[in-house]
């Protein structure tokens, strides 16, 4: 299968798009990688970026479009293409939140929007909105990434990895209170809790230093984000790939996907925190236990190779539905003519001109589909076709007439006139190329990395 995947910025979502980029090429299919990072911090954001994904979309031919909450995917555009292909999120947010935030209408890709929800409270909500195809399905660790050290030492008593939240420093501080020394690595905001047990370190590579520290500490802490209502985070798959010891909060899925008290330990509140702590200091042998025990669990069941599996099985075996929903002409006439213009550059006249025409049939005088029908018509050398595109944009646009005019003579002549300056001349912010790419937009073919593997009981040096 083709598959296109994205990197993107953020806090956790470049390392887990990467995890899914490495597990998906160990499942045998052809990856390609699309640097949304690398494009928004090299070319112009807005439309440059949009006009790079529909690039990359058009020019790598993906069967499926996988992804971590939505990045990457703007359902205007995927709607109004005439493939139909999967869109797959799997979600570590909240959805909800996710879809107000961007402000677009994921409803238009729906019939083929796949969404895997960490969090099962979220499913009726995302279902009532008409994602019917939404489904639970709990997060999952890198086990070539996230193994046991073999330092053989613990560095720290008890550790916490994870952003500054009000929840979290009040538990972190009863552990100071009753003299318990507690490592904390995340964001600047920790050293608002000011207390000599409370070692701040600053933030942790996620990719080197994390999993060190949870290999290095005697007690891993997990305390919940608020808005993982029933599911567990990243984090707790993660201390137990690197036979880490973890002491949790409670939350449903807990009790679901492991056995506390035989793979990790549950606390019920900061003062149970504080009793469990102690307990479990004192007791090396019962702690090495259950991190051995909550080792194998996650490799026999929580890996990114297994979870993407299970996701592309569902997804190869629903059945079509047809569209439910269809775009207001104000967002369709911008996805016809941005697909149609990308359609044009890779040389897909046919495609580019249903995209143009479907535009034009919805504003018959909107100036930059008639001169992207003009453009079309010389790319394929149709002198009186280009001619009468022209001649229709004269009558509402005087100036782009007069270029329009050099276009016919270029095209009587032979000569294929490059006019992506004037094409995107509508949009702000797009510095197209002469070949009317943004620069950093090819999505790039991936290959499975060899690793040291850790999945063979190698530890990591």
């Amino acid at each position: 299968m083709r598959i296109l995947t994205y990197t993107a910025p953020g806090m956790v979502l470049p390392h887990s798009l990467a995890d899914v980029r490495e597990a998906l090429c160990e499942l045998g299919h052809m990856v390609f990688v699309q640097d949304l990072l690398q494009i928004s911090q090299s070319s112009d954001t807005g439309h440059g970026l949009d006009v790079a994904i529909i690039d990359g979309i058009i020019s790598s031919e993906p069967d499926c479009i996988v992804t971590i909450n939505s990045a990457g995917l703007v359902p205007a555009y995927l709607a109004v293409m005439p493939e139909r292909r999967k869109y797959v999120s799997w979600f570590y947010d909240d959805p909800l939140e996710n879809f107000r935030a961007k402000q677009m209408d994921f409803s238009v890709i729906a019939h083929d929007y796949h969404i895997f929800c960490w969090d099962r409270a979220y499913l009726p909500a995302l279902r009532e909105l008409g994602f019917s195809r939404s489904t639970y399905m709990p997060f999952a660790t890198n086990p070539e990434l996230h193994c046991p050290s073999r330092h053989g030492r613990f560095r720290y008593d008890v550790s916490f990895v994870g952003h500054f939240t009000q929840h979290r420093a009040d538990h972190i501080r009863e552990l100071a209170l009753a003299d318990i020394v507690v490592d904390v690595f995340g964001d600047p905001a920790w050293v608002r809790v000011a207390h000599p047990n409370v070692r701040f370190h600053g933030p942790a590579d996620h990719r080197r230093q994390v999993p060190e520290i949870y290999s290095e500490s005697k007690i891993n802490l997990n305390i919940t984000n608020a808005q993982l209502l029933t599911s567990l985070p990243v984090r707790v798959f993660d201390v137990l790939a690197c036979e880490g010891f973890l002491l949790t909060d409670y939350r449903r899925d807990v009790e679901e996907l492991f056995t506390p008290g035989k793979e990790l330990a549950l606390y019920a509140g900061p003062t149970d925190l504080v009793r469990k702590v102690r307990h479990y200091l004192e007791r090396p042998a019962e702690r090495q236990r259950m991190a051995s025990a909550g080792l194998s669990r996650v490799r026999e069941r929580f890996t990114f190779r297994h979870q993407l599996s299970a996701i592309l099985q569902r997804v190869a075996k629903a059945a079509e539905i047809p569209p439910k929903s269809e775009l207001p002409d104000g967002q369709a006439l911008l996805a016809l003519w941005l697909t149609g213009l990308s359609y044009l550059k890779f040389h897909r006249y046919a495609d580019a001109e249903r995209q143009l025409l479907g535009g034009h049939a919805r504003a018959p005088n909107e100036p930059n589909l008639l001169l992207g029908l003009a453009v079309l018509a010389n790319h394929r050398g149709r002198v009186s076709e280009a001619a009468s595109w022209v001649e229709r944009l004269s009558r509402v646009d005087s100036g782009l007439a007069r270029f329009g005019s050099e276009l016919v003579g270029a095209t009587r002549a032979g000569v294929r006139v490059q006019c992506w300056e004037r094409l995107y001349g509508a949009l702000q912010n797009v510095s197209a190329q002469s070949d009317g790419t943004v620069a950093g937009w090819e999505p790039q073919l991936v290959r499975p990395e060899s690793t040291a593997s850790c999945l063979r009981g190698e530890p990591r040096a």
